[in-house]
């Protein structure tokens, strides 16, 4: 019962914002790179395997930022109206456990978007667990009430990197610059990404010492 109770927003379960904001890690954390709030996620125990911890980990920290979504949402709404509200998202595990984790609720007037585009290819030495943007993007919209014309992302051919290091790096912008010029669709996937209200945003997996 729980678990669908939580899928459609009847309950919620939270973990105390105010007062993790307020502990000593999270005021170090805010003095040392001008932050404006840090959220401190308890994290599993040190004898649980790296993988699992890390897991619990997303458990842990998904609801957290799903609640966050909501708080901008609401503020938003309270100061704007009716202006949209543009969030963009990238891809990855962390993100999908966001996305997921987000209560099923109407958001209006907000929009999602993926934070990148696209070259959809079969890459053979990628992880199975890669989640694009768009994956991501649409989960979080499909919770938010699944308004038409709210989702927002591109995809394009898949790149053709040919030399290397500086060389690979130079043709592919190039080869974007090329996209940019002659895709509308790309070009105003492009713009959009410049006025962007909120961006929840994945650093990748680490694993400390």
């Amino acid at each position: 019962i729980l678990p669908e109770a939580r899928a459609q927003g009847i309950v919620r379960i939270l973990i105390n914002a105010k007062e993790t904001e307020q502990s000593g890690l999270a005021t170090k954390i805010k003095n040392r790179y001008g932050l404006r709030e840090v959220f401190i996620v308890p994290a599993a125990p040190v004898s649980m395997l790296p993988a699992k911890r890390y897991d619990d980990f997303l458990k842990r920290a998904a609801p957290v930022a799903a609640e966050l979504l909501d708080r901008l949402v609401d503020e938003h709404h309270k100061a704007h109206s009716k202006r949209p509200y543009r969030v963009g998202l990238t891809g990855g595990e962390t993100l999908l456990e966001f996305a997921l984790a987000s209560p099923d609720r109407k958001r209006e007037h907000v929009h999602f978007y993926a934070t990148a585009i696209v070259p959809h290819r079969e890459i053979k030495e990628m992880a199975a667990s890669h989640v694009d943007p768009s994956t991501t993007c649409t989960i979080a919209w499909s919770r938010s009430g699944r308004i038409p014309g709210f989702l927002h992302f591109t995809t394009m051919t898949p790149l053709e990197i040919s030399g290397t290091g500086r060389e690979a790096v130079n043709n592919i912008r190039q080869h974007l610059e090329e996209l940019e010029a002659s895709n509308g669709k790309i070009r105003d996937a492009i713009s959009a990404m410049q006025t962007f209200d909120a961006v929840f945003a994945g650093l990748g997996t680490f694993t400390p010492p």
